[in-house]
């Protein structure tokens, strides 16, 4: 189960924003506008999801943060009538990209969709510059003249033109007979939290890998100076359940997963990281001891 917030940004302000908590059956529902970016930040760590699968269901976007994508933790009202619009996120080097899909093909870039397609969306756009909403503040707020973004904030006015170039790009400067990979972690220990009560334990960590690959490739995991090996499926997913002292004790609270993969293209490699949280022991109760009385009244009497 994770926590996350969505934003919805227009040119000059945040106009709404929701809380989405995965996996609770009940989606959260935002209401879609004209030229809006929708910022997703997961509470746990103030930073977006690495990955997330889309659907498009008539002209709403389903959205959900959980790996299998099972379930829908958000729907988007009428997305599909807004083919400006676009979702992003600041990755954990601190910088803002755009959603794109794990194929690279522009055509399933998330506005471009068919009815009832679900496709996986990767946070690895272009890096974008810091957006206003960095310093903006809360909802209502104005942080700049409408006039002046076009000139230091282009993708708010590009739309899907910018964003589909991005796809489009990526995938025409990989070639047809360059192979290319892409891995992220979706989750560790399923909210990115360490809990005090699985800190004796072992804890999934979860995992994308998109692009050229085989089924078998191995993913490999960096903890507190240790690797963890395990195998990829056929459809890109792997876990691998790790010791959470071992997360514990890890300096930089920060997982690193790297992947070199095979296939008909050839090999490639890449890697990622993933930060996550430890929850503090709780104290234990303190416990004092006082004497009051010594024989009743601190004299030990003759009698006595």
């Amino acid at each position: 189960m994770q926590n996350i917030t969505v934003k919805a940004n227009n040119a000059t302000q945040t106009v709404n924003q929701v809380q989405v908590v995965t996996r609770s059956g009940q989606p959260a529902v935002i209401k879609a506008n004209g030229n809006m970016h929708y910022e997703f930040v997961k509470d746990a760590t103030g930073r977006a999801p690495d990955h997330i699968i889309t659907k498009r269901a008539g002209k709403d976007l389903h959205v959900s943060f959980e790996e299998l994508g099972q379930e829908t933790d958000l729907i988007i009202e009428d997305f599909y009538n807004y083919p400006d619009s676009a979702l992003i996120g600041q990755a954990e080097s601190g910088a803002y990209h755009y959603y794109v899909p794990d194929t690279g093909e522009a055509s399933d870039y998330v506005t471009r969709l068919a009815n009832g397609e679900i496709e996986g969306q990767a946070l690895g756009g272009n890096t974008m510059i810091s957006p206003w909403w960095v310093t903006a503040g809360t909802v209502g707020s104005v942080a700049a003249p409408a006039a002046s973004l076009g000139s230091t904030l282009p993708w708010l006015l590009g739309g899907l033109g910018a964003v589909g170039a991005v796809a489009a790009s990526q995938h025409k400067n990989k070639g047809p007979d360059k192979p290319s990979v892409n891995i992220s972690i979706t989750s560790i220990a399923g909210d990115d939290i360490v809990q005090s009560a699985e800190k004796g334990t072992d804890v999934p960590v979860t995992g994308v890998v998109s692009g050229d690959f085989t089924a078998g490739n191995i993913v490999t995991l960096s903890i507190n100076n240790k690797t963890f090996t395990t195998p990829v499926d056929a459809q890109g997913r792997y876990s691998l359940n790790v010791p959470a002292a071992d997360l514990v004790a890890d300096t930089d609270k920060k997982i690193e997963a790297t992947i070199n993969a095979t296939s008909p293209k050839g090999g490639s490699s890449a890697s990622t990281q993933h930060g996550y949280q430890v929850e503090a022991d709780p104290q234990a109760p303190s416990v004092q001891l006082e004497i009051t009385h010594i024989a009743g009244d601190d004299i030990v009497q003759n009698s006595e």
